[in-house]
């Protein structure tokens, strides 16, 4: 394989995975206050909790780490690869809480209601910047669809 690289670029260093990994990595141009940051933008998918019922007879309600992803081409919002789908044009209210409990604890949750399916989707988020910007991401794809739903702002619960 080494023949090759030489063949095509002239010259291969011979480095070892210490070495290639060793000196500090500085970004160009770029500050580093904005890479500590939290992003504030949702891009349409992410990982976060969701709570789902689980058990036939006897079901509860369990918090599973799924992949929630917004596919606006098909105007769907799915997760758990397309077994849990919710139609935009379908959904009629999504409310974003921020609680704070007795111990000065912070959650940030949502919910995301679908009446025509009888679904309902409790969609628990890290950070305050993280439930602000799926609102946001929210409510542009259903204003651009066209759809009825109602997008809140994100609630203060105490």
């Amino acid at each position: 394989m080494a023949t090759f690289f030489t063949r095509w670029t002239g010259v291969v260093a011979n480095t070892t995975a210490a070495e290639k990994y060793d000196a500090p990595v500085e970004p160009a141009e770029s500050n580093n206050q904005e890479l500590e940051k939290e992003p504030t933008t949702a891009v349409g998918a992410e990982w976060i909790l969701i709570e789902e019922p689980v058990g036939f007879f006897f079901p509860e309600m369990k918090m599973q780490r799924q992949l929630l992803e917004l596919d606006q081409v098909r105007h769907v919002l799915h997760y758990a690869k397309y077994k849990r789908v919710m139609r935009i044009h379908d959904i009629s209210l999504i409310t974003s809480v921020e609680e704070i409990d007795r111990d000065g604890t912070r959650r940030w949750w949502m919910t995301i209601q679908d009446p025509r399916m009888l679904q309902v989707w409790v969609v628990h988020f890290p950070s305050l910047e993280r439930i602000r910007a799926w609102v946001d991401l929210l409510r542009s794809v259903i204003f651009a669809t066209g759809s009825r739903a109602f997008v809140s702002d994100v609630v203060l619960a105490t």
